[in-house]
């Protein structure tokens, strides 16, 4: 268990400084700063002697007119050791006063509370009967505890002798409480004074006053034991000076509280949220080797609606050198108000400050701090597709332009995302994991087992020009890719909706260049500025992947001419080439059509001649600046023996259309030449369902004509 600093705090008595030392802690959690300043065994138990000088009190028993008087004594029956205050009428002999003799007595002693306290906590045993009679004007035999919380130097003016039977009032006091006919048992009494956060030690006065009318009342009259005043301060890490050391991969050991906790001058805030800095504890962490680590507050604890800040810092006293570089708001497993963040390229050894908020003042908890390098078990390895991580919000926040993490629902790490400019958005992310030899696009391109789509509530253009994503993977995916991290940069296809595949993407594709890349434990990262979130694929090499072609095929209409049609999302392109081979290798020019401009547009064109045998298709989209992308090739050939067959869609999801003149045989072949589908057609239109069949490219045989297609 840590301990905590415990500052001397001095009590006056008359004559005497008495220096008290304590606090309190529980085991495995850290709270506020509790400081016992009246003991309720001691002075505050009037068990140091007969009277109240030796006990630290000043006592004021005006003598006219007053026949009921504070003592000292056992005569009340104490409810721990042998003496207690109260209301005599024979100077301590007997527990007992005249009612009908106008009484107004008190009792008080001055408190030195510490620099910095915030809260005081009055607590007694009190038993008295006396008089009340409903009314503010009827408070006829009553005790009055009083604080004196003015910061200047305290006095005490003897109350006035009067019939009034209205609650009194002492100079610069408050009145804490009106205490009558609670009975002839002793009752405990708490009272909690916010006092301020005195900035220097401040002396305090607390007093008891007794009175009574002359009109009659019930005995037994006011009775004070077990008296106790505890200074509470706030959370020792409450300013970063005072920042909780952590020790990465330590692990959850003590939880701490932010209960009192204050929003000091100039502190900083979690600015990833748009609320002001509230009540915010501090912890700090030295940089591991690796300069990556993973920093959460998802551990169990009551304080769950948090928001945490990661800052650098020069002089830990001083916040003006302090710089927010990682923030993170509610993105927790254990709780969703929790945080997790995963911060990278820190300086080793360098030490580093978190700050965990709350979004309102009121809220107050136990939570516990992890810091852990980063390694490759914070990155999923579940193979699947396009499965939703958390949503981060981060609408209202303050001009942030810092790190966010976009994590997974079990919390490990997707992306690291960071505006260049102040953002106010929501962000997500989907993750794929693809296991296996790496995927290719059309032309036999290698692209990495995991991609990703980032989406957010704000698109970039709308006060975002542009953003840094950091994309993470694993040793071993970027091993099976065979090439190296230097060489990789990432291409970005433009929508909102996953695409598992590159090939089943829809939207604009462009080539975004790595600006940064970082290795650690099994885990590599490549960094990008995107102008806009999307799907994101990571490959080798400066040229994008392709765009993607939807619904590219090629069939025979009955005049056994070839078809091609095709849809595409287009984007600052030039025209269309159609080319067509005879032997699948040297390709000529059929024909030119030109763009329809942005957007997404399909596309149809019909060779002029009938085709006689096999031929081979392909489109080449050529850009405004003259580059050009190539779609898959396609092959068509035409039957003499069955006459007229086309197959189409090409590509096809759920069914497959054969249409032939006659009756034949077929068979669907896999890549390896294994039969994974058979059956015979009818002269006309035949309709074959592929559903059940993975993705990935076929050939079709009928007779001696076959065609290669492709199931997506």
């Amino acid at each position: 268990m840590k301990k905590k600093n415990t500052p001397c705090l001095s009590i006056i008595k008359k004559g005497l400084t008495i220096t008290l030392i304590a606090a309190f802690l529980w085991p495995g959690q850290v709270f506020a700063q509790d400081t016992l300043l009246l003991s309720p065994t001691g002075d505050g138990g009037f068990e140091n002697g007969m009277d109240f000088a030796s006990n630290g009190w000043t006592v004021e028993n005006y003598t006219a007119n007053n026949t009921n008087k504070w003592a000292v004594g056992g005569a009340s029956a104490p409810t721990q050791g042998t003496m207690a205050a109260y209301i005599s009428n024979n100077n301590g002999t007997n527990y007992t006063y005249t009612t009908n003799q106008f009484s107004r007595v008190l009792f008080w002693r001055d408190i030195t509370f510490p620099a910095g306290y915030t809260v005081i906590t009055l607590t007694f045993k009190v038993k008295v009967q006396g008089e009340y009679g409903g009314t503010a004007t009827s408070y006829y035999d009553v005790l009055f505890p009083f604080f004196q919380s003015s910061n200047t130097a305290p006095s005490v003016t003897q109350p006035a002798y009067s019939s009034s039977n209205s609650q009194p009032a002492i100079s610069n006091a408050t009145r804490i409480a009106s205490l009558t006919e609670l009975g002839t048992g002793y009752v405990t009494r708490t009272y909690t004074l916010n006092a301020g956060n005195a900035a220097a030690a401040t002396t305090r006065r607390l007093l008891f006053y007794w009175r009574n009318d002359n009109t009659g009342g019930a005995q037994p009259p006011a009775s004070i034991d077990e008296i106790s005043i505890t200074a509470t301060m706030p959370p020792v890490n409450d300013n970063a000076t005072g920042a909780i050391m952590l020790t990465p991969g330590a692990g959850c050991g003590t939880f701490y509280d932010n209960t009192l906790a204050t929003a000091n001058t100039g502190e900083p805030t979690a600015s990833c949220s748009w609320h002001p800095t509230r009540k915010p504890i501090w912890f700090k962490f030295i940089a591991p080797a690796s300069g990556a680590a993973r920093i959460s507050s998802d551990n169990g604890g009551t304080l769950i609606s948090t928001r945490m800040a990661l800052f650098t810092a020069t002089d830990s006293s001083n916040y003006t050198t302090f710089n927010i570089i990682h923030c993170s708001r509610e993105n927790g497993v254990t709780a969703a108000g929790n945080n997790i963040m995963y911060p990278t390229g820190l300086t080793p050894g360098a030490t580093y400050y978190i700050a965990l908020d709350v979004y309102d003042a009121a809220t107050s908890g136990t939570v516990c701090i992890t810091v852990d390098e980063f390694n490759n078990t914070m990155l999923s390895t579940t193979t699947a597709d396009c499965v939703a991580g958390k949503v981060l919000d981060n609408t209202g926040a303050q001009n942030y332009n810092g790190w966010i993490s976009l994590t997974d629902n079990q919390g490990k790490l997707n992306a690291n995302v960071r505006p260049v400019t102040g953002y106010d958005a929501d962000f997500s992310s989907s993750l794929t994991v693809k296991s296996g030899a790496p995927r290719t696009d059309i032309n036999g391109q290698a692209y990495l087992n995991r991609n990703y789509l980032i989406n957010s509530s704000d698109p970039i253009g709308t006060g975002l020009t542009s953003a840094d994503v950091q994309f993470f993977f694993t040793d071993a995916e970027l091993t099976n890719l065979g090439v190296s991290l230097s060489g990789l940069n990432v291409t970005r296809v433009s929508g909102t909706t996953c695409s598992a595949d590159f090939m089943d993407g829809t939207g604009t594709n462009s080539l975004l260049t790595q600006t940064a890349n970082g290795s650690f434990n099994g885990v590599h990262y490549i960094q990008v500025n995107t102008p806009g979130f999307s799907n994101f694929y990571i490959h080798q090499g400066t040229t994008p992947l392709p765009i993607v072609w939807n619904n590219v095929s090629v069939t025979l209409n009955r005049r056994q001419q070839a078809v091609i049609n095709w849809s595409v999302a287009e984007k600052e392109t030039a025209e269309y080439r159609i080319e067509k081979s005879v032997d699948g290798n040297k390709f000529e020019n059929l024909s030119t059509l030109k763009s329809k401009g942005n957007g997404n547009n399909t596309y149809s064109f019909t060779e002029q001649t009938a085709l006689s045998g096999k031929a081979w298709y392909r489109i080449v989209q050529v850009s405004k600046e003259g580059k050009g992308e190539y779609s898959r090739i396609m092959e068509l050939q035409n039957s003499n023996i069955y006459g007229l067959i086309s197959v189409y869609p090409n590509p096809a999801t759920q069914v497959l259309t054969v249409e032939t003149a006659s009756n034949a045989s077929y068979n669907i072949y896999d890549l390896q030449g294994k039969v994974i589908m058979k059956g015979n057609l009818q002269s006309g239109k035949n309709t074959l369902n592929v559903s059940g069949i993975a993705k990935g490219f076929y050939t079709i045989k009928i007779g001696d004509y076959n065609q290669k297609i492709v199931l997506q």
